[in-house]
């Protein structure tokens, strides 16, 4: 929570100063490499809490090769330098729609999987090597699937191979199993792939394996392309301009960087803010008619009284004021909430002005 705070300062007003015009070109290409480099450090971020079960799944259309290519310099750290990765992706790859960090989360599993397989190999002279390749697939008719279960249309086939021991067929039906594992007692858990058998699922998608002993492993995901009328969503999303803001805003967070710097961007989006330090003050101002907002954005996590507990307090004062609940680190605070429909609106820290403003306009439109 707190070192999303730190990147959400951090990548905030990079992002604000990358935007001001100077005569010194290389000012603003200063500010673009760090902003650059704290969106990446919010990636792992991502990562980390992904593995930890504790991300919230935002799932948008993503250019797999990109991800791919992304990831492979830190996976090369993971694995080792003694392990080569190789990288076949095709060209013109199809548009697919996902969380990317449960993209990050199937290949990380895999690839440590093919590591664990290609290190488990004794054979002499055998290759070192994991691939990640990619594909556009079609299914058009019934007898062309080979997978079970697999529906007609188009697909991106994304694969990880290794040369590694390959595994009989008892184990390979078993694979998917939770806590199931082939490795030496505290060395695995069992829910690697458990983990990835499920994202692929709940996203319509298919897996396979193909496994030959001492001949290696190839896993085959199909996850299926985005429709036309998604690309033609995200497309707009894409040239989203905020609109100008005439609504009254309050922010509340007792973090006063972050809270300065959301107050920074809203007025930088033309809206009318009020901060409060906690939700105490917020109440106040509530209550004494000092602040009358038409959006409400809270974090979470705070002191005394946190984001769920001001927001119930909130109702009860403004019934029809519109909430954004905002955070670094929400943890299980979504579990038992969710009737209220928190996820719909919130934002992860660390946001950047375009997601802050696409998101409050998301919110202000919708029904409740």
């Amino acid at each position: 929570h707190d070192f999303n705070n730190l990147l959400t300062v951090i990548n905030g007003y990079s992002e604000l100063a990358s935007n001001i015009k100077t005569k010194d070109g290389k000012v603003q290409k200063y500010f673009k490499a760090i902003f650059k480099a704290g969106e990446r450090a919010s990636s792992l971020v991502r990562q980390l809490l992904a593995f930890t079960r504790k991300q919230a799944t935002e799932t948008k259309i993503i250019d797999l090769n990109s991800v791919i290519q992304d990831l492979t310099k830190m996976m090369s750290r993971l694995i080792g330098t003694d392990i080569q990765i190789e990288t076949r992706l095709e060209p013109k790859l199809s548009l697919i729609k996902a969380d990317p960090v449960q993209i990050e989360q199937i290949l990380i599993n895999l690839v440590v999987n093919a590591r664990d397989a290609i290190n488990e190999n004794r054979a002499e002279n055998s290759e070192r090597k994991i691939t990640i390749a990619t594909k556009n697939v079609s299914f058009n008719n019934a007898s062309e699937k080979n997978i079970t279960d697999i529906k007609n249309g188009d697909y991106v086939l994304f694969s990880v191979s290794d040369s590694g021991s390959g595994m009989p067929k008892d184990v390979k039906d078993r694979i998917f199993d939770p806590f199931f594992t082939t490795k030496e007692e505290g060395k695995g858990t069992g829910l690697g792939l458990a983990t990835v058998y499920g994202i692929v699922k709940q996203n319509n998608g298919n897996i396979e394996v193909l496994s030959e002993l001492n001949k290696g492993t190839q896993f085959n995901i199909y996850w299926p392309v985005v429709t036309e009328a998604e690309k033609s969503g995200e497309i707009q999303k894409n040239t989203f301009v905020p609109a100008e803001g005439h609504e009254r805003i309050l922010i509340v967070d007792d973090d006063e960087e972050v809270r300065t710097l959301a107050s920074e961007m809203l007025q930088a989006l033309n809206y009318e803010v009020t901060e409060a330090k906690n939700g105490k003050e917020a109440l106040q101002l509530l209550k004494t008619n000092s602040c009358t907002p038409d959006l409400i954005i809270t974090d979470l996590v705070m002191p005394e009284m946190d984001g769920f507990e001001f927001t119930n307090n909130v109702r009860q004062i403004l019934p029809d004021v519109k909430l954004l609940y905002a955070s670094g680190f929400a943890g299980d605070r979504f579990k038992g909430n969710s009737k209220d429909k928190i996820e719909e609106f919130f934002i992860q820290k660390p946001y950047t002005l375009h997601a802050l403003g696409e998101k409050i306009r998301e919110v202000l439109s919708s029904a409740n």
